[in-house]
């Protein structure tokens, strides 16, 4: 999903604020060049929010689970173009969920959690895979 028109982008990319690179793309970047680095650590609050003890993943973790999500999204019939709602608090899992549709759903952007257009009512206890309906 592109928001700005195409001058606008025409603009910014001209005045050098603007990339042809995405999120996704810089994301890909740091996997290769430096997957053991930790990139997301969550809240000191986390446990008290959802139940889990707050957790650091290196790129190369968040990969992994942005994956194994993507997998869990297709094993739900969810595809390109769908719709998925999510509301939970500023975790890891929340960042993992911005990455997992780019990943087997053929989005071309950074932002596809915007591109997809169905419902999805599930409640899950864990992001790696545990998934009951809510």
């Amino acid at each position: 999903m592109i928001l700005a028109s195409q001058a606008m982008i025409r603009k910014w990319t001209e005045a050098g604020a603007w990339e042809d690179k995405t999120l996704i793309d810089y994301f890909k970047d740091h996997i290769r060049t430096q997957p053991d680095k930790v990139c997301l650590v969550d809240p000191l609050n986390k446990e008290a929010l959802v139940g889990l003890k707050p957790e650091r993943l290196t790129y190369r973790v968040l990969d992994h689970a942005a994956d194994s999500t993507a997998e869990a999204l297709l094993a739900l019939w969810i595809k390109k173009d769908d719709i998925i709602m999510v509301q939970i608090p500023n975790t890891w899992e929340l960042a993992m969920l911005y990455l997992a549709p780019d990943r087997r759903l053929d989005f071309p952007h950074a932002n596809a959690m915007a591109g997809i257009r169905v419902w999805i009512h599930r409640r899950f206890d864990r992001v790696r895979g545990d998934y009951h309906r809510g």
